[in-house]
């Protein structure tokens, strides 16, 4: 994943107050990111054993407010995150990945009234999203066609990389018969595909 398409970090960099109405409605109609984070911690039992913690997808089912950063490896607040003015706050500012404390954490920062005011600030907006016109709907799907592409490049790198193949050819040029191992494999990747292959040819 590229870091221009994490979300949190971008609105770590760029808060969702300052950004414009068309990009507010954008974020709140994709949703909180619900990425599979790789979060691992060690401990000890009472008799002394080790063990470890994970991090769990099924606590974004037991908590509507938790979403996760790929590039932070953490755990973040959606709500708070958008319309916190306490940018201090962990759950806010770096995340949270402190397994052995998650569930008191959680409490702690779910009873807030902070928290709850955010959470029906977010409902609020949620609720008005259903007035986005079928234009800013379109954007969102091309939004996520043009994310796939990405994703598609770096599976063809890796792929190529893998093999030890070139990945240039001699003549790459659109009337070329073999423009060479990568467009080729990708021009069969996505060639099913309209609307990214109308996003390639910009």
């Amino acid at each position: 994943m590229n870091i221009l398409n994490d979300v949190i970090c971008s609105l770590i960099e760029t808060p969702f107050s300052r950004r414009q109405n068309q990009e507010r409605l954008v974020i709140i109609s994709m949703g909180r990111p619900l990425q599979n984070l790789t979060i691992l911690s060690t401990d000890k039992t009472k008799d002394n054993r080790p063990f470890s913690r994970s991090f769990k997808t099924i606590w974004y089912e037991n908590h509507k407010w938790l979403s996760g950063s790929y590039f932070k490896n953490s755990l973040f607040c959606w709500p708070c995150l958008l319309l916190s003015n306490l940018k201090q706050n962990v759950w806010v500012s770096q995340g949270y990945s402190d397994l052995k404390n998650l569930s008191a954490s959680v409490k702690k920062h779910e009873s807030s009234k902070e928290h709850l005011n955010n959470c029906l600030g977010l409902k609020r907006l949620e609720k008005n999203k259903q007035t986005i016109d079928s234009a800013l709907a379109g954007q969102i799907s091309l939004y996520n066609k043009i994310y796939n592409e990405e994703i598609e490049e770096i599976d063809v790198t890796i792929l190529l990389a893998k093999q030890e193949l070139a990945f240039r050819g001699r003549d790459e040029s659109h009337n070329s018969s073999n423009m060479g191992n990568f467009k080729e494999i990708f021009n069969l990747v996505v060639k099913r595909d309209q609307e990214i292959q109308d996003h390639v040819k910009k």
